[in-house]
């Protein structure tokens, strides 16, 4: 069997530590032409590192010939003397109940997969076809959705059990192997669909580049993620100060990942974000879907003056106390939170770790400090209240009128977009009258009933903590 890009394939092996004598390895094979030329290549590589391999099929369930696809793979695995394992998934609905994009939650199922295919066939390690046109494309891709040096590295050539032989070769050289061979393979309709990013990378970007710019921009690309991941580990091959800056709490589901700021604010702004993404890491296990904006939000949390919360991609968050910042998931709420409790109008009403104090004030001209939104003081147009008035928790259905904006939204949507953690969201105080929901204690105030060049009396209401609020911290209020 003659493969003219071995020579690539052997280099790559070699440079990366990729095979060791006696491996077993678990070929993940979709039946597409990059799939085929790795088993192909392992095939051609055996004798010489005594490889025992074993093909991996999943069947997404997301195409009418699916099936078909996966008998084709189990007869060509059969033709070459090769054991096999293969699974249907329905991927649409595992991406709908976890709430993932189709090709993160493709990602995530086939990982999965392949992790029980290589645990069933006693495998040490898991070969996947990326190719070099692969390396550029996902450069390419995190390059326009702004990723940073880390994010630029694009595939690693081996991470953990996970090789990939193919990573030095271009897919033309592929499909020309195969087809000189007579090599059939299978063509992925879905490769053509360019609502989905990399396809449209592939099928438009790459090739104006490489008529109107750089006619090697593949290899250009591929050679900045290498240089970037070399950066990289010669960066991580010490020690470095910001990975002591976080530390785990806890354990199971209630494990906690903590960012000293003590440490994190001595650090310049580009170790600061280091230490960040680290702590993310952590805390979710990896970086997928975790972008540039998100470690923004952490890091303006860290340089804040006061305490708050930043929601982060799947159910977790980051919640700044005295000196540090906790990264941990956010846990169903309990629905045994829920109270509601009468407010005097004027007077003093106690509350858990503080209270409440209303008073009546004749305006003649709106006094300023109502605009100082301190989150502690709120003022209102006392003809636009309709009392009484309580202090309650939230309740299914809630809508809230914000100040500035032209009208109700979900009182859900509101606490989402002031990056309310889900489980603060169930303790926080509302003032509400009769029409609904007058002020997120801490937070907003409604449009409805702020003051106005025309009030006459304002209503004043002031929350006095007379210690840490049980609604700021994880307690019940």
């Amino acid at each position: 069997m003659r493969i003219p890009f071995l020579p690539k394939v052997l280099k790559a092996v070699r440079q990366h530590g990729m095979l060791a004598y006696g491996d077993r390895i678990v070929v993940a094979v979709s039946g597409g032409p990059d799939s085929l030329a790795l088993l192909h290549t392992l095939l051609a590589l055996r004798e010489k590192y005594n490889l025992t391999l074993t093909v991996a099929h999943l069947d997404h369930s997301l195409r009418p010939e699916s099936k078909e696809d996966a008998r084709f793979v189990k007869e060509v695995a059969k033709s070459l003397g090769f054991a096999s394992y293969s699974k249907r998934v329905d991927v649409a609905g595992f991406c709908k109940r976890k709430r993932l994009s189709p090709e993160e939650g493709a990602r995530e199922v086939r990982y999965a997969f392949l992790e029980e295919a290589a645990k069933k066939a006693r495998a040490s390690k898991i070969a996947l076809g990326h190719t070099l046109d692969d390396q550029a494309e996902t450069v390419l891709m995190r390059l326009i959705r702004g990723a940073g040096p880390k994010g630029l590295e694009g595939i690693p050539p081996v991470r953990g059990k996970i090789i990939r032989p193919l990573i030095e070769v271009r897919r033309r050289e592929i499909v020309k192997y195969l087809e000189h061979d007579k090599v059939s393979f299978l063509s992925d309709p879905s490769n053509q669909d360019t609502k989905f990013l990399r396809n449209r990378v592939r099928r438009r970007l790459i090739p104006l580049l490489e008529r109107q710019f750089n006619p090697r921009i593949i290899a250009a690309l591929a050679r900045t993620g290498q240089l970037l991941a070399s950066e990289q580990v010669r960066e991580t091959s010490g020690e470095q100060a910001w990975v002591r800056a976080v530390s785990e709490r806890g354990r199971g589901r209630t494990t906690k990942i903590v960012l000293d700021l003590s440490k994190v604010l001595g650090y310049n702004k580009m170790l600061r974000r280091k230490a960040i993404r680290e702590a993310l890491r952590r805390i979710r296990g990896d970086l997928r879907q975790v972008g540039f904006a998100h470690v923004n939000s952490v890091l303006d949390l860290a340089k804040g003056c006061v305490g708050g919360t930043v929601e982060l991609p799947g159910g977790f968050r980051a919640k700044k106390g005295y000196g540090e910042i906790v990264f941990e998931k956010n846990l169903p709420s309990d629905p045994a939170r829920s109270f509601t409790l009468s407010v005097a109008v004027p007077g003093v009403t106690k509350l858990p770790g503080g209270s409440l104090k209303t008073s009546l004030h004749p305006i003649i001209k709106a006094p300023r400090a109502w605009r100082k939104m301190d989150g502690r003081v709120a003022w209102f147009d006392v003809e636009r209240v309709h009392l009484p008035l309580n202090v309650r928790s939230r309740k299914e259905g809630d809508r809230f009128w914000p100040l500035g904006l032209p009208g109700l939204k979900r009182l859900k949507e509101v606490l989402i977009d002031d990056k309310i953690a889900r489980e603060e969201r169930d303790r926080l105080p509302l003032l509400a009258d009769r029409e609904g929901i007058l002020w997120i204690v801490g937070h907003r105030i409604t449009e409805r009933a702020k003051l106005r060049p025309q009030t006459k009396k304002a209503l004043k209401v002031e929350f006095i903590a007379s210690q840490l609020t049980k609604w700021q911290t994880s307690e019940p209020f």
